[in-house]
């Protein structure tokens, strides 16, 4: 895979619509503000920003500003050959766009977002050549993004949610392993059980059950378990204030957070990173 092209464009209602063909090459299209309508191969979407279209090779599309003006980044890319990259797969992706984001999926949705938007400012830096480092960078980000996108599809439907909670295809012990690997990697957002029982498509009250009878803690208290330490690195090596400190790692409460810490800890944040340091000085 090539990235040929990487730009960001407004449209304002006044101009003519954007759009084309491209006979070789994937497109990569993200709607970054305002309202807008979308046409590609006979079907037709309005919608608000953020949205992520995918554009097949040799698919005419056009797109239009509903609003005064409309932002997007778009990425031309040659030699996608991707397995995954059927039409079928794209237009159940685009028509996916037009769905409210449920709990399960934003996470996911916003990591895309966030890829493309790390990709262009790659690319304002006019440093990425072909071949090279920050061009393998940004063809690894892509790769996340199409991943990203399949995960989505598998366990979405066009009727606008996840597939039926009874269809968790894994073992407990698999099960396990994805909610705590969704735990590590975003203990600092908040979450809450219907995120993680949508993501393995389990009733709450027995992803609850089937947790604790393999980590012995519920997800919450594993969770915490996180939270805190993070919140204990961020004691030890830097010198961020709690306030700070409590908001990167979680939790929405000072007071919470201090008498979490300390309840666990047997002191308060303040108290217990003075003696770290007092210990540490005298080594």
């Amino acid at each position: 895979m090539r990235i040929r092209i990487c730009k960001a464009l407004t449209i304002s209602d006044s101009a003519a619509p954007a759009g084309g063909i491209h006979a070789d090459n994937l497109e990569i299209l993200y709607i970054t503000k305002g309202r807008a309508r979308f046409q590609w191969a006979g079907h037709c979407l309005e919608l608000h920003a953020p949205a992520v279209f995918l554009i097949a090779p040799s698919t005419p599309h056009v797109l239009e500003s509903l609003d005064p003006e409309i932002g997007c980044i778009f990425l031309e890319l040659s030699e996608a050959d991707d397995p995954f990259l059927t039409t079928a797969n794209i237009d159940r992706w685009n028509l996916l766009q037009a769905a409210a984001i449920d709990d399960a999926r934003a996470p996911f949705a916003g990591e895309i977002e966030r890829s493309l938007q790390y990709v262009h400012r790659l690319f304002l830096t006019r440093e990425v050549r072909p071949n090279d480092e920050l061009e393998q960078v940004c063809l690894l980000e892509l790769n996340k993004i199409i991943r990203l996108i399949a995960h989505i599809l598998r366990y979405s439907s066009l009727e606008g949610g996840p597939c039926a909670r009874s269809q968790n295809k894994w073992s407990p012990q698999e099960t396990i392993d994805i909610l705590i690997d969704f735990m590590e990697w975003r203990y600092s957002d908040d979450l809450t059980l219907d995120m993680l029982a949508e993501l393995v498509h389990l009733n709450p009250s027995y992803l609850v059950r089937i947790f604790k009878k393999h980590t012995g803690r519920t997800p919450f208290e594993y969770l915490q378990t996180l939270r805190l330490k993070a919140a204990v690195s961020y004691l030890l090596r830097s010198e961020l204030p709690l306030r700070v400190i409590a908001e990167k790692t979680g939790f929405n409460s000072i007071h919470y957070f201090c008498r979490l810490f300390r309840k666990t800890y047997g002191d308060s944040p303040i108290r217990w990173r003075d003696k770290q340091a007092e210990l540490a000085a005298e080594n």
